[in-house]
């Protein structure tokens, strides 16, 4: 405090003094020399003064309470950015060469092993080397395999540390649907579990943009519809690994088609086939 009250003395008397006494070159040299003494005596005197607080510090409980909380708060910080956490994917590719990326950077897996991640939202994306080759020129542009993506949550990571974690991950399966009448609804329902939140919220487009989106408040069923022409639809569109119900119905039809499907078992495109709901008089 001493210190700072009488550099501001000094301050206050440098601009009380005429200028024309700074004309003199002695005084001038002065100016010159002062300042230095002046940070030379800041420093002495602010590392004396860090030396002693320094010293003092470890006999405060303020400073011992302070730096357990941040050790308590930075050690789980440090370890959950480590890929500390095993994940057991159960990876459907039935043959199919493929890569595993996690946040775009490539993962080694082997079948039926173990992965580790860090406790942190993840998107894991299933890459065929067929979709790389056809990115590469190829003119096929529905192939039969394509790149799968999935997240994998915060607090999924929070329960693979006390669970087995065996989440079901792979590439999507190209579906022809043949359609022989206009208007038709086709329920895709997953009966092996739910459809991943990635796939939910972000499906694959059909072929030729008719409607395919997920049905409200469910996670394990799709809702697709024909076309309005007469001649009905051929369409195509993209689902992962999984057993299928394929539900068709048309309104004004008392009729329902229900189809079995298991896709991802092979590596052929997957063909629904249905038949005409209606009788031909409507």
């Amino acid at each position: 405090m001493w210190l700072v009250i009488t550099f501001l003395n000094i301050a206050l008397f440098v601009f009380v003094v005429p200028d024309s006494i700074f004309e003199n070159k002695k005084l001038a040299l002065l100016t010159k020399v002062f300042p230095a003494v002046v940070a030379g005596g800041l420093f002495a005197a602010g590392l004396v003064w860090f030396k002693n607080v320094l010293m003092t510090l470890p006999d405060r409980r303020w400073f011992k309470t302070i730096n357990i909380i941040f050790l308590s708060l930075l050690i789980p910080l440090n370890v959950s950015q480590q890929n500390v956490v095993a994940v057991h994917p159960q990876i459907e590719t039935n043959g199919y060469k493929f890569k595993v990326l996690v946040d775009n950077e490539e993962r080694a897996y082997e079948p039926q092993g173990n992965m580790r991640l860090s406790i942190a939202n993840h998107t894991v994306r299933i890459v065929p080397e067929t979709e790389e080759k056809e990115s590469n020129g190829r003119e096929d542009s529905f192939p039969p395999i394509k790149e799968g993506k999935f997240r994998v949550s915060y607090k999924d990571m929070f329960h693979a540390l006390f669970a087995d974690y065996r989440p079901r991950w792979g590439p999507l399966y190209i579906v022809l649907i043949s359609i022989p009448e206009p208007n038709v609804e086709v329920s895709i329902r997953k009966k092996d579990g739910d459809f991943d939140l990635a796939f939910v919220a972000d499906p694959p487009p059909t072929g030729v943009g008719n409607p395919f989106t997920g049905k409200a408040g469910s996670r394990n069923e799709f809702v697709y519809r024909g076309s309005d022409k007469s001649g009905g639809t051929v369409d195509r569109f993209y689902l992962p690994y999984g057993d299928y119900e394929f539900t068709a119905s048309r309104a004004g039809c008392n009729n329902k088609q229900k189809l079995q499907h298991k896709i991802g078992e092979d590596t052929r495109a997957y063909i629904i086939s249905l038949d005409p709901l209606c009788p031909p008089s409507h």
